[in-house]
């Protein structure tokens, strides 16, 4: 990641845009090196599913439609509010 942002940068200079990437990349960087030294914290031996085995019927209806009132699609936000 990092030679990929130096070569960005090379190309297209210090701009703002490019420092924020830069600033960008280097969170990301340092948010993955933060997880591999957390990772010894991890017991996943003790992270195992646990099936109920009890089934739940989900039909196959439309929803009403209050249902989803004040519900927004992600990403989207709230253009569909009455």
């Amino acid at each position: 990641m990092r030679k990929c942002v130096n070569a960005l940068k090379a190309r297209y200079g210090d701009s703002p845009a490019m420092r924020r990437i830069v600033i960008d990349a280097d969170r990301i960087l340092s948010d993955i090196q933060l997880l591999d030294t957390d990772l010894s914290e991890f017991d996943l031996a003790r992270a195992t599913v646990q099936q109920s085995g009890e089934k739940i019927v989900i039909p196959d209806t439309e929803y009403d439609r209050d249902f989803w009132r004040d519900v927004d699609d992600e990403g989207v936000g709230g253009h569909n509010r009455s």
